[in-house]
């Protein structure tokens, strides 16, 4: 704005100044609203900010590095993302150095800035950006769509890596479960054959005590006593 106001001005006045005092305040008169709405807007940010407490920002890659190198063989379907992913990054930026290519071509050619003097300057800069503001939103759009979907395919490939380390938790704890039943069953086991043992002992001790006490007449004494106390005691009738 002070450019093409002080070029006006040169027209009628050559000696005139461009950049004074009195065109930088009109400019910034102009202005002003957005200045101090972006300024109330920045605030407003740092506020929320500092009120709001997010959890720190994680990077896709990051994450998905991290959780891989717990992986000792990748599955197929992690092999298939890391090739969408090369095959995506590849894709985007050739798209981005094509379209740079026509903007390149237009920026060296000299012939199309022969006329930004004073008079054909807004000229110029409005063809030049007709030339090249489309190709540089066409690069742009077709590299963020691919950055989009690699990150897409990354968080697939994170979430197969998540699947893999739960499985590999999973199949642990159950051959810890296994191998512990196996122990208990082995000490189970020992356990009851001590304790069989330990039966057989005594009942064998239990035959031969009683065998011993037929032989020396034991027995008929218990009879005997056992006769007198239901006749002479307790009586049968």
């Amino acid at each position: 704005m002070i450019l093409r106001s002080g070029l006006a001005l040169k027209q009628t006045d050559p000696m005139a100044d461009i950049y004074t005092p009195q065109a930088l305040s009109n400019a910034l008169f102009h202005c002003l609203p957005l200045i101090l709405l972006s300024f109330a807007l920045t605030v407003a940010a740092v506020l929320m900010s500092v009120r709001i407490k997010e959890k720190p920002f994680q990077d896709v890659e990051t994450v998905r590095d991290l959780l891989c190198k717990k992986i000792k063989e990748p599955s197929p379907l992690i092999e298939k993302e890391r090739r969408v992913q090369r095959t995506l990054h590849v894709v985007g930026w050739c798209c981005f150095g094509l379209c740079m290519v026509p903007v390149l071509i237009y920026l060296c050619i000299p012939s199309h800035f022969a006329a930004a003097d004073a008079k054909g300057l807004s000229q110029t800069i409005f063809t030049l950006l007709c030339h090249i503001l489309p190709w540089t939103l066409i690069s742009i759009g077709a590299l963020s769509v691919c950055l989009i979907l690699r990150d897409k395919s990354i968080l697939r490939e994170t979430e197969a890596a998540r699947e893999i380390i739960k499985s590999s938790d999973r199949q642990k704890i159950q051959d810890e479960t296994a191998l512990k039943n196996k122990v208990q069953t082995s000490e189970n086991r020992k356990t009851g054959k001590g304790v069989m043992i330990l039966r057989l002992g005594i009942l064998l001790t239990a035959v031969v005590l009683i065998v011993m006490g037929i032989m020396n007449g034991s027995a008929q004494d218990v009879l005997n006593k056992a006769v007198v106390i239901c006749t002479e005691c307790i009586g049968l009738g």
